[in-house]
């Protein structure tokens, strides 16, 4: 029968060692996380809550400002119909120059064979 003493007596102690361990684990546990809670809890004085309404209230106020209103709108809406028109003008001038171009180096090679012409009937 001592060899089974041995035995119960072993089990019993594993059993308390395993029971102290998880406690003393989830106590840890728990101070960690209470402490990080704390860590993440800052506390703000009155004064730089006031402060910090005061720079949100600014904040809030100049985007408002930056707000498209109906006069910016329509301001905006005839810059850009005017933009567009001039764009449409300068494709138009632009083609326009392209034809004129075109036609400008027609007429140098026109004059360039005549005076080949002339050249060869006058023997020069």
């Amino acid at each position: 029968m001592e060899g089974g003493e041995g035995y119960l007596f072993g089990g019993v102690m594993s059993l308390i060692m395993g029971l102290v361990t998880v406690v003393r684990l989830t106590m840890n546990i728990l101070r960690k996380l209470s402490e990080a809670v704390k860590e993440e809890t800052v506390m703000v004085s009155r004064h730089e809550y006031m402060l910090m309404e005061k720079r949100l209230a600014e904040l809030e106020e100049k985007c408002r400002s930056l707000a498209f209103s109906p006069e910016k709108e329509e301001n905006l809406t005839a810059a850009l119909n005017r933009v567009d028109e001039l764009e449409l003008q300068l494709s138009e001038m632009k083609k326009t120059l392209h034809e004129t171009m075109a036609r400008q180096q027609e007429i140098v090679a026109c004059i360039e064979k005549m005076k080949k012409k002339k050249k060869k009937f006058w023997g020069f």
